[in-house]
């Protein structure tokens, strides 16, 4: 834990030590909100599990979206946090026009569903030491092997640690679509009040216009899901339809023949005359002609003219050997 609390995202927030962690009462809907707002430093995951774990005694099932506004802090809390989301099955929640960046989006990204409000602000960036200022590979091969558990592609990873510790990789819909990062609009929107952030990163504007394009539609924007609308509800979260299934009926005619039994073996009325045929038929210490004659005398009369062409004596050739 020593190296992973070595290695800092270097966007942070002011000279707050510690991020805010406010449990609000269920809304309307029935949901949590937590909300997640300044830099995420030491104490924080501790701070986090001790007030959700508040929330499921009384209701395990309770759906709990944590709302995040950061601009980062130390990955070691983030990814603790992350861990626990996605194990309880929190949702993460940006909101339009905040800012949740570098570790906080490592919170983010671990959630049940992400979620995202009109116009958010998510960054990625690699890890850094915040002794030497310069990129640390250890805190990326452990920030990557955070975000393969989540269950991301080497594209995905790629995209959250490849920029240096002092820019950021925004995500856009395109981007997110790119490289396999899900989201959906939370709906219905929260009506919990929103907290502030203080003032500090913006993305570019390409950025923001590239999520407002998106706004004007009334239904779920997510690459994903089309203009599929989601009602995040612990009962349905996700309505996923289905194709209608086709089912064949074959209807079966029982045979006219007399059944019998299982098991049993249908007994065969021949007479003595064919019996012996068909024993010569099948003798060995016979000759062909005879053996051929019986044969075809046990054939119905439509099989008899065939059968002498059929089994007609054929040419025979003297065997000779040759070398290709």
């Amino acid at each position: 834990m020593a190296l992973i609390g070595a290695t800092i995202i270097v966007l942070t927030e002011g000279s707050s030590m510690a991020a805010t962690i406010t449990v609000h009462a269920p809304d309307g809907e029935d949901r949590v909100f937590v909300d997640v707002v300044g830099k995420i430093d030491d104490g924080d995951f501790e701070a986090f599990k001790r007030k959700t774990d508040q929330i499921y005694p009384t209701d395990p099932k309770k759906l709990v979206i944590v709302t995040l506004v950061s601009y980062g802090g130390l990955i070691a809390p983030a990814m603790q946090i992350g861990e626990l989301v996605g194990k309880r099955g929190m949702l993460t929640f940006v909101p339009g026009d905040r800012t949740c960046a570098s570790a906080c989006a490592l919170i983010w990204v671990a959630g049940w569903l992400r979620t995202i409000g009109d116009a958010p602000q998510i960054g990625f960036h690699a890890a850094y030491d915040e002794v030497s200022g310069r990129e640390s590979g250890a805190g990326n091969a452990v920030m990557g092997a955070y975000l393969r558990d989540r269950g991301f592609g080497y594209k995905a990873i790629h995209l959250m640690t490849h920029k240096g510790p002092t820019n950021l990789e925004w995500l856009t819909p395109d981007l997110a679509k790119e490289v396999g990062v899900a989201w959906v609009m939370l709906q219905p929107p929260r009506a919990t009040p929103i907290p502030p952030q203080q003032p500090g990163l913006r993305p570019p504007l390409e950025v923001t216009a590239a999520w407002s394009k998106l706004m004007p539609r009334p239904a779920t924007t997510s690459p994903e899901r089309g203009t599929e609308t989601v009602v995040v509800k612990r009962e349905s979260p996700i309505p996923v339809p289905h194709p209608p299934v086709t089912v064949r009926t074959v209807r079966i005619t029982p045979s006219p023949e007399e059944a019998h039994p299982p098991g049993t073996v249908r007994p065969m009325t021949t007479s003595p005359e064919t019996n012996d045929q068909r024993a010569l038929c099948n003798s060995s210490s016979t000759t062909m002609e005879e053996r051929l004659a019986a044969c075809r005398s046990l054939l119905s009369p439509s099989w008899r003219a065939d059968f002498g062409t059929l089994f007609s004596s054929r040419p025979t050739y003297p065997v000779t050997s040759s070398r290709s």
